[in-house]
């Protein structure tokens, strides 16, 4: 596998990406790895991804990225989410982000918080925001509860510069709330 140039890796169909073993998938270059699809990046199990050694997974570019699935997203290690760049957290979806963990979000530092900016709503929990953005970012926003699951309120946060400033301003937006296989959901 290791022998094959990028136009070859890119050749491969999506169903044969989904077969390679974890050995196979964490023995990809930098090079292949980058040279994936979106749809072939899809195709990885989330166990098998997690096999990528960190310092190759830096070479996914911000589309591939994107293309994971929440469940790819939430498999990662902590190594492998730190090691990920803001440029390519950047174009990751709500439902995306709503796959991560309260302990994956508390990895993330502030450049690679920043750069999820681009989520019009996220889910957090009581004491999520606090952690990144302390007590004195905390006095200066605006968050607000929206409801309780769980005895636990959930919490709006939004862009700085989110059309998003109010709760009407949620009507005929879709809101994620986790994914379908956690506790959120159910």
């Amino acid at each position: 596998l290791r022998a094959l140039g990028t136009a070859q890796i890119r050749a491969i169909e999506t169903r044969d990406i989904a077969a390679l073993s974890s050995e196979h998938i964490g023995a990809l270059l930098d090079s292949q790895l980058a040279a994936l699809t979106t749809a072939q990046i899809r195709a990885i199990d989330s166990s098998d991804l997690a096999a990528i050694p960190t310092a190759v997974l830096t070479a996914l570019g911000s589309a591939q990225i994107a293309a994971l699935t929440s469940a790819q997203l939430a498999g990662l290690s902590s190594d492998q989410l730190q090691a990920i760049t803001p440029q390519q957290l950047a174009g990751l979806s709500t439902t995306q982000l709503a796959s991560l963990s309260t302990d994956d979000l508390n990895l993330l530092t502030p450049a690679q918080f920043a750069a999820l900016g681009t989520a019009q709503i996220a889910g957090a929990s009581p004491g999520d925001a606090e952690k990144v953005l302390g007590k004195d970012g905390m006095a200066k926003t605006r968050i607000r509860t929206l409801f309780t699951m769980f005895n636990i309120p959930y919490h709006l946060l939004v862009p700085t510069n989110s059309p998003i400033q109010s709760f009407s301003d949620l009507k005929g937006r879709r809101l994620s709330i986790g994914i379908k296989a956690g506790g959120e959901a159910n």
